[in-house]
């Protein structure tokens, strides 16, 4: 079944904030290594968007009388799609 991925982007709402480089420097320092844990701070108000978006884009696609279907071609459509 061909799904749908928000990226959240790395845009931050403070401009003072380089999200690009706080992510990819954040990644390159922690992401997959024992420092990955629970203890780095959080942002809620941008999770709690983002999960927003997330269900608000899921509950549009679930509204339409047509099921979602693969691009032409796509690697993942040819390989796992259905085929009756």
């Amino acid at each position: 079944m061909p799904s749908v991925k928000v990226d959240a982007g790395a845009q931050s709402t403070d401009p003072a904030i380089d999200g690009a480089t706080l992510a990819k420097n954040w990644t390159a320092t922690n992401y997959h290594t024992p420092n990955d844990n629970m203890n780095h701070r959080f942002y809620f108000d941008s999770a709690a968007k983002s999960t927003a978006l997330n269900f608000l884009i899921g509950y549009e696609v679930a509204q339409q009388s047509e099921r979602p279907a693969w691009n032409a071609d796509d690697f993942f459509g040819t390989k796992f799609a259905h085929k009756p």
